[in-house]
């Protein structure tokens, strides 16, 4: 599985954690105060600092305009008459032709592994398994296929989405864990890209599927700062109109392409195997997009009955967009927005330094802030990441850091920087301070 700065979406979660300490176990000469030992802000001790730019490589070029065809199906957790419906579910799949596929619950098994491989020569799929496996072939996961004659992977990742997105876990369900996995695709010929995620969303407590799809909200909305589209496809077990739906709606990047595609429809995506009407209901499969970024021609329920067989138990999303010609500001990593931090110096002694710093107001796609000391010979002494407030409320805007084993009467320098989901980060925020001398009275 590649890995490249994107990985830093492992720390995703982290900010959930009640307490707010920043140690780092690397530097066990450093530590944090819990936010509740904050002690009251003197306002005059708030710190003068700059922000400096960082260097941003080259110009950011215009990419192409391009049709995109990206199909999401759920391939149920049932194994019933493969014979039948491998090769059904095959054609249907190859019909619509799409740049990409996103594929839910029994992706992983080796019957569905086996006939779309074969079905689909032309894709090659990116995901890990439920168990944390590549390729299990025993578990449910969610797979993101793609035309690999068009498209290169730039990048992808699975993580799993509850407290820690790192380890194979549910909120709920322990023994059916949950996966979103998100891939980078690139045009082999005109360098276009966009991104694809897949995930599949809880349903047995409401206030998980509203935590989950929160993390896939900052994920899209991460991913469209670097002037990419992105196609969210899944099952995420909640309808239009509930909280979890209008929370992701809510942002104004994001929409359900059902309400902007010229060409559209209204029906369930779920039928059961039953052969029934779901014309008129409502889906609890999606396929959200980045609207800004786009025109969207067609909005389709896939009908999944095909000549007296239940090729699965939901329906398929497909969806049919051109998406605009774009500024490419991936590869410089358009820095995040400062605005609003205020530091402020809580104690400084010959070998503590203590400060605080409040999170930007809008810090839906900052997952943690880093924090590098240097001393004054640009040396590095200590660094840490921070985790930011982000979804989790209760927990102080404040954030407090203390470096310890400072030499006294020298001179340090700390940058600041806020970082995204993705591994983008803003320019750093840079101060400066002198630890006391041992000979001044008070010491």
């Amino acid at each position: 599985m590649k890995i490249k700065s994107l990985s830093l979406l492992l720390c995703l979660i982290l900010f959930l954690c009640a307490f707010v300490s920043c140690s780092n176990d690397k530097q066990p000469q450093s530590e944090t105060p819990a936010a509740d030992e904050t002690p009251d802000i003197d306002s005059d001790k708030i710190i003068d600092f700059e922000i400096v730019p960082e260097p941003s490589g080259n110009e950011a070029v215009m990419l192409p305009a391009q049709e995109l065809r990206i199909v999401s199906m759920n391939l149920s957790t049932e194994l019933r008459e493969m014979d039948k419906r491998g090769p059904m579910m095959v054609e249907l799949l190859n019909s619509y032709q799409p740049d990409s596929i996103g594929t839910q619950e029994n992706s992983g098994y080796s019957e569905w592994v086996e006939v779309l491989n074969e079905g689909l020569p032309n894709y090659k799929h990116v995901g890990i398994c439920g168990d944390g496996q590549e390729d299990s072939r025993t578990i449910n996961s969610n797979y993101i296929y793609y035309n690999a004659d068009k498209y290169e992977c730039l990048d992808w990742y699975t993580f799993w989405p509850s407290e820690t997105t790192t380890i194979i876990a549910s909120c709920y369900a322990p023994t059916y864990p949950r996966t979103c996995t998100w891939a980078i695709l690139q045009d082999k010929e005109t360098g276009f890209k966009y991104v694809h995620i897949n995930c599949h969303l809880a349903f047995e407590i409401e206030e998980e599927n509203i935590f989950q799809i929160s993390i896939i909200r900052d994920l899209m909305v991460a991913f469209s700062q670097l002037g990419m589209p992105v196609f969210t496809t899944g099952d995420f077990n909640t309808g239009e109109g509930s909280f979890s739906y209008e929370l992701i709606t809510a942002v104004p990047e994001i929409d359900d392409p059902k309400h902007l595609a010229a060409r559209t429809m209204s029906a369930s995506s779920f039928r059961g195997w039953e052969d029934r009407d779901i014309s008129g209901g409502r889906p609890i499969d999606f396929c959200f997009v980045t609207g800004d970024k786009m025109t969207v021609h067609q909005y389709e329920v896939i009908d999944t009955f095909i000549s007296g067989v239940a090729v699965t138990d939901h329906c398929g999303i497909f969806t049919h967009v051109t998406v605009n010609s774009l500024n490419d500001q991936f590869e410089n990593k358009v820095p995040l927005s400062t605005d609003g931090i205020t530091l402020t110096e809580l104690s400084c002694t010959p070998y503590h330094y203590d400060f605080s710093f409040t999170q930007v107001d809008d810090i839906s796609y900052i997952h943690e802030y880093h924090v590098e000391l240097t001393d004054s010979d640009g040396n590095l002494v200590d660094e840490r990441n921070i985790p930011s407030k982000h979804l989790d409320v209760s927990v102080d805007a404040s954030k407090r850091c203390t470096f310890t084993s400072l030499e006294p009467g020298s001179d340090y320098t700390v940058k600041l920087y806020a970082e995204s989901l993705i591994g983008t980060r803003s320019d750093p925020i840079v101060f400066s301070f002198t630890t006391p001398e041992l000979s001044k009275a008070g010491y």
